[in-house]
């Protein structure tokens, strides 16, 4: 009796191993979907180019300080104006950090004209710093900065051809230099393909490397 017990015992378990490598194999060998991106073309960026104040103190008596974080790259300007002086000409000593570095100069403006200090940034960089006035009766600046940014629009067309035996989902990324400007998800039949156009969006104007990626998919 207790040969049989173990006997039966053993037929189970051959039953139960059976099962369930059938189930993985069945599970292996299941058709699926096979998407594929081509015909990859990107169009003329459309640029938008702009220059404005992002910072205005207006005019500043003896010292003031400043900090600005750019939405935006670009090339902005510390902007020291004595254009309301007719006869006395400003000095002024400015300090100021981007990115971890400190920077010391100062700018001599003569009376009804302009002056300017460079700083690049890119989208989300800071740039604080401090600054002193001499000369004239007032010890006094009309201080702003001025940013010179570009953003684009980015069209594109490709087409996704599904080599595999059964329909499914393919989800889709434009990328400029690897990152995500535009997504979506798509339905495609087996062994059809689906052309897709659309547009991608930039924070600047710069050369940029574009590329369509299948990011998933899975049968539908």
């Amino acid at each position: 009796m207790e040969t049989r017990t173990k006997v039966l015992s053993v037929v189970v378990l051959l039953v139960l191993v059976v099962g369930a490598a059938s189930a993985y194999y069945v599970l292996e060998v299941a058709p699926q979907p096979d998407m594929q991106v081509t015909a990859i073309q990107s169009g003329t960026p459309v640029q938008a180019p702009q220059t404005q104040t992002v910072l205005s103190q207006g005019l500043v008596s003896n010292s003031g300080s400043f900090s600005y974080t750019a939405n935006l790259t670009g090339s902005y300007y510390l902007t020291f104006g004595n254009s309301f002086s007719v006869f006395s000409s400003k000095n002024v000593g400015v300090t100021y950090t981007v990115a971890g570095k400190q920077y010391k100069t100062g700018v001599s403006v003569g009376a009804g004209a302009t002056q300017t200090i460079f700083v690049g940034l890119p989208s989300g960089g800071q740039v604080t710093g401090n600054y002193s006035v001499s000369g004239g009766s007032g010890n006094d600046i009309d201080f702003s900065i001025v940013g010179n940014t570009c953003t684009e629009t980015v069209p594109f067309s490709f087409t996704i051809v599904n080599s595999g035996s059964v329909g499914g989902y393919a989800s889709l990324a434009y990328q400029s230099d690897g990152s995500s400007i535009w997504t979506n998800r798509y339905y495609v039949a087996a062994g059809q393909q689906l052309p897709v156009s659309g547009s991608g969006n930039l924070l600047d104007c710069n050369t940029h490397t574009f590329a369509a990626v299948v990011t998933a998919q899975q049968k539908g």
